[in-house]
């Protein structure tokens, strides 16, 4: 918040102080759609990783694994 009254700013600060609160926001937004993505990538990963040890050890225990 800043130090001065809301009600006391100008225009021009107002819209100073919503610009750079919007820019705040952006900045925030971005970052955790950004981390949801890795999220997201990282369990697709090591399931495909353990889908594929899984295949590997069916497969070395003599069972056939149909394709998926």
């Amino acid at each position: 918040m800043p130090a001065k009254d809301l009600h006391t700013m100008s225009r021009a600060e107002l819209a100073a102080l919503v610009n750079q609160a919007l820019d705040h926001v952006e900045t925030y937004q971005g970052v955790l759609q950004g981390d949801a993505y890795g999220r997201g990538i990282k369990f697709l990963v090591e399931d495909k990783v353990q889908l594929g040890l899984a295949k590997e050890q069916m497969g070395s225990g003599g069972q056939d694994i149909p394709p998926a």
